[in-house]
């Protein structure tokens, strides 16, 4: 695949990060291609590495998952918590330990209110939806069948608080260029709102047997995620979505 074949050095990912998410591979659990997966994870963990502290030193209230077995998402698909095919590996931030054991104590399936199933910002190598082999950095507000108090949160905000609706109306649409916004499997551009109550027709087409997303993906051979920059990256697009996060997001008060 051409788009493959023209991934410098320099970059962060290489050929054969992308080519372990070649359709061929999404549902195959063989050793060669778990090592493959492996190969993805440990990259993430070494941007881990770099991006956490410098996500500390903002003070931002997102933390990463409280085992480092789950600080990345998980590569075998013999595991009943994981989907049966694997098309993206992703490093992702989100509600504390203490937030989401919050949650759990409302619930006897704790399973229910885990770290994945809430409000997190993303890095992901992925070749899925509209575009083919990329480096994201999403704003997942929810996973298919996840993050119930948060799409709630946003459903009943939407439809009684115009302040609100605005507010976030303002944020995704100032948002830099090519970011996009996902919505029960349709996506659009974030400037392709025409008005607020286009916006808020959009956003309340959520349903959640489908993923909610907003976020920016680069091509494999973009300078923005080449070695020496995409820490700076992650940062910057991260600045960008974190407001939005902490505007979505359900807490208790």
């Amino acid at each position: 695949m051409e788009i493959l074949e023209n991934i410098p050095r320099e970059s962060f990912f290489q050929k054969e990060h992308f080519e372990t998410f070649l359709p061929s591979k999404f549902e195959r659990n063989d050793k060669q291609v778990l090592q493959e997966r492996k190969g993805v994870q440990l990259r993430l963990l070494e941007l881990h590495d770099e991006l956490y502290p410098e996500i500390k030193k903002k003070k931002w209230n997102i933390d990463k998952h409280n085992s480092e077995e789950h600080l990345v998402s998980g590569i075998d698909i013999s595991n009943p918590f994981i989907p049966n095919k694997i098309s993206s590996i992703w490093l992702h931030y989100g509600k504390t330990d203490k937030e989401i054991k919050g949650y759990q104590n409302l619930v006897n399936d704790k399973s229910k209110e885990s770290f994945i199933n809430h409000i997190r910002l993303q890095v992901i190598i992925s070749n899925q939806r509209r575009e083919k082999y990329v480096v994201g950095f999403w704003l997942v507000i929810g996973k298919n069948d996840g993050s119930v108090w948060d799409r709630d949160f946003i459903n009943k905000k939407m439809k009684s608080d115009g302040v609100f609706t605005e507010k976030f109306f303002e944020l995704v649409t100032y948002l830099g260029d090519d970011y996009f916004v996902e919505v029960n499997n349709k996506i659009r551009d974030n400037k392709s709102f025409n008005s607020i109550e286009d916006f808020k027709s959009f956003i309340l087409e959520d349903n959640s047997k489908n993923y909610f997303i907003i976020g920016k993906n680069f091509a494999p051979n973009a300078e923005e995620v080449f070695k020496e920059n995409i820490l700076s990256t992650a940062l910057e697009e991260f600045s960008h979505l974190y407001p939005i996060y902490e505007l979505v997001k359900h807490r208790f008060m």
